[in-house]
């Protein structure tokens, strides 16, 4: 099957650890199939790439980054117009001599509406995969949501990376017939059990002795509806009853000042540590060294860190928000309500019962691979109608990766 996959939710020069999860997913149906990417950057990524380094991307796949320019803040439900006209070039260059089959796109705006648009031009299927906030958050706004609607009803298959986002996805108007759960995977090679004592010392972090010190760590892009500050102020709660507990924020984002204030006005410096953006190949190292890892977000689709986390053997404590409840249990997690210190400062305190951290270790991850084989098959089921024929001509191209 060859594939053209659309999203800006994508790995790029200058932020190698955004939308890993796609980079992942590409890679294993390229073992299976021909895929191609169009990952489009933002104008705000490329202007302040001038003043960051850039990462060499490990890619076999015919890649390319344009450039997406839009109006900040403004006219949002025009997004999909201006990313067309700019990246159209691209999935153009990349569609020619390439029999493509479907155009996968992940969020659904404004991704899917372009990755519809090039559906139909090439003759093609289009799906799409929605990742949670943008059918939970999106249509909160009225134009948003009537591009959503439109984008998902058009698309020939809508893929849910949990069976809790189908019903948003229904109550948008689309066909529940074409509406698929398809789970993300993980690399089960890389997040793997490991020895606690080992990852703190690679870390730097105290190591298991008589009193132990309980460490907890944070996953994500630093944004509002993370709620950091949440988890800061129980955090503090909890050193009034373990006061040699550490907690470790792996990422960055706009909340990384204001999180940072608060911190300090807490007098927790010492035992809050911010270690920045971390590669995917040393995340695994940050779940094994933690007893525990922490999500507190108001919003959420089914996050990949807390599969991460449970496939290091390391338990959690999560907002009961979006799809989570999928994949806890009662002896590898604990969730707790959204936007409540007390239940979340609890929850700290009872996930470092030896009995959780047992349950973490049987859990059974699914791979990349099984993602990709139960995506196939959505496909290929879908919609069996003969292809449209395309309104571009195929011509010889040379594919930029830069």
């Amino acid at each position: 099957m060859n594939i053209l996959f659309y999203s800006t939710v994508y790995p790029h020069m200058t932020a190698p650890v955004s939308g890993t999860f796609n980079w992942e997913l590409c890679h294993a149906l390229a073992r299976q199939g021909d895929v191609r990417v169009v990952a489009p950057r933002t104008w705000v990524d490329v202007a302040r790439s001038c003043r960051k380094p850039h990462t060499e991307l490990n890619t076999c796949l015919p890649t390319e980054w344009p450039c997406f320019v839009y109006p900040v803040k403004f006219w949002k439900h025009t997004y999909g117009e201006w990313m067309w006209h700019c990246t159209k070039s691209s999935i153009r260059r990349l569609q020619r001599g390439f029999d493509l089959d479907w155009v996968v796109s992940y969020w659904a705006h404004p991704d899917g509406e372009v990755g519809n648009r090039a559906a139909r031009e090439a003759g093609a299927k289009s799906a799409i995969i929605v990742g949670g906030s943008d059918v939970l958050l999106l249509p909160k706004n009225a134009r948003r949501k009537k591009c959503v609607a439109k984008v998902l009803t058009e698309a020939d298959a809508v893929i849910t990376v949990s069976e809790g986002l189908k019903e948003p996805v229904v109550s948008l108007g689309v066909d529940p017939a074409k509406v698929h759960c398809v789970y993300q995977g993980i690399d089960r090679l890389h997040f793997r059990q490991g020895d606690q004592i080992a990852a703190r010392m690679r870390l730097g972090l105290p190591v298991p002795s008589l009193t132990t010190p309980p460490v907890f760590v944070w996953v994500g892009r630093m944004v509002e509806l993370k709620r950091l500050d949440l988890i800061v102020k129980s955090f503090a709660t909890v050193r009034e009853t373990r006061p040699d507990a550490l907690l470790c924020l792996c990422g960055s984002g706009p909340m990384e000042q204001p999180v940072r204030e608060l911190v300090h006005s807490l007098g927790l410096r010492e035992s809050v540590h911010f270690a920045g953006p971390v590669a995917q190949s040393e995340l695994s190292t940050w779940y094994q060294a933690a007893d525990a890892t922490i999500l507190a977000s108001t919003s959420e689709g089914l996050p990949n860190v807390l599969r991460e986390s449970l496939a290091c053997g390391t338990p959690f404590v999560a907002t009961n928000v979006g799809s989570i409840s999928e994949i806890s249990g009662p002896t590898n997690s604990i969730l707790v309500a959204s936007n409540n210190q007390a239940e979340l400062t609890a929850g700290m305190l009872d996930i470092l019962d030896p009995i959780f951290s047992s349950g973490a270790k049987s859990y059974v991850p699914q791979s990349w691979d099984d993602t990709a084989t139960s995506l196939l098959r959505v496909l290929n089921s879908a919609h069996s109608s003969t292809k449209l024929q395309p309104s571009i001509k195929s011509r010889n191209v040379t594919v930029s990766h830069g």
